[in-house]
């Protein structure tokens, strides 16, 4: 197969440097906001993961995890929030990834380190996406708030 590792990708994606200029991102417009540390920790659950788990057969998954973290990272970057749809569809995407890893794994060699590894993983998903939801419903309630103000003013 010509399915390269997702490890060198996920590194990249951690690394792009931010979109510099006047446009404030949406998330940095909430205070008590967790949303990149826990993109963070996903983005590491997932490398260790794949450090441990790199065979051929999983790549194809892995890489399939790449993508919608960038996007993710994507959004993270935008002056508004994505939409609710937007969240779940990407959730989605990586939770059938890691439900198709869980198929794939057979024999018991190493089972209860893999699934530790994926259980993980998961976790660090659903934190992630609680917490970006969250901001986003705070986000919302800020800009209520301000187009209230200014309808008084």
């Amino acid at each position: 197969s010509n399915l390269k590792s997702p490890k060198a990708d996920i590194q990249l994606i951690e690394k792009e440097p931010r979109p510099s200029g006047d446009n404030e991102k949406w998330v940095d417009k909430i205070s008590n906001c967790n949303v990149y540390s826990h993109f963070q920790n996903l983005v590491n659950a997932i490398i260790g993961f794949h450090g441990q788990f790199s065979k051929g057969k999983y790549i194809e998954n892995f890489s399939k995890v790449s993508l919608p973290l960038s996007e993710i990272l994507r959004l993270l970057d935008e002056e508004r929030p994505p939409s609710d749809v937007m969240v779940a569809t990407i959730s989605g995407v990586i939770q059938t990834q890691f439900d198709e890893l869980r198929k794939k794994k057979s024999g018991r060699s190493r089972l209860d380190d893999f699934s530790r590894g994926l259980v993980a993983c998961q976790k660090c998903l659903t934190t992630f996406i609680t917490e970006l939801q969250a901001g986003i419903r705070k986000f919302e309630q800020i800009n209520a708030r301000r187009r209230a103000v200014s309808a008084v003013l």
